[in-house]
């Protein structure tokens, strides 16, 4: 009788002790996949408002500030992520807009020169930055 007690509690903590670890685990993912997942970006459409600008999606854009520019166009990745074109950004802009994205924490792996600069934020976010000097560029944000 005093065995089976025995047996029943080490088997009721077992199984409690199976039950707090499984909670904490999900926790866990849940939170992973919150930082590290691509925007839903599935039943998205771009705006475009004012006769050829474009509505900036922050959220697609991790954040990012809408550039000092026109917006001329945009694409949406199925995969996640989107890229916006513009025009009208001066090269001071430019450096600027590049710091910008530094600031908000896309350092790792960075490629950079005069008017291009790529890099990711140590999750599975990257932006990527092209400016060419006749005041044209794009901005792509993405998952890999």
């Amino acid at each position: 009788m005093i065995l089976n007690r025995a047996v029943g509690m080490l088997m009721l903590v077992t199984v409690l002790s199976f039950a707090a670890v499984g909670c904490s685990l999900t926790d866990a993912v849940n939170d992973f996949l919150e930082d590290n997942a691509a925007p839903n970006t599935e039943g998205t459409d771009i705006t475009q408002v004012h006769g050829g600008d474009y509505e900036w999606d922050e959220l697609v854009m991790y954040k990012l500030r809408r550039p000092n520019a026109t917006l001329i166009s945009a694409d949406f990745s199925p995969a996640g992520g989107a890229t916006y074109y513009f025009m009208d950004m001066s090269a001071g802009e430019a450096a600027a807009y590049i710091q910008h994205i530094k600031d908000m924490g896309f350092t790792k792996d960075a490629e950079e020169s005069e008017n291009y600069y790529k890099a990711h934020n140590g999750n599975t976010q990257y932006v990527e930055f092209e400016y060419e000097m006749d005041n044209i560029g794009s901005i792509r944000a993405g998952h890999f």
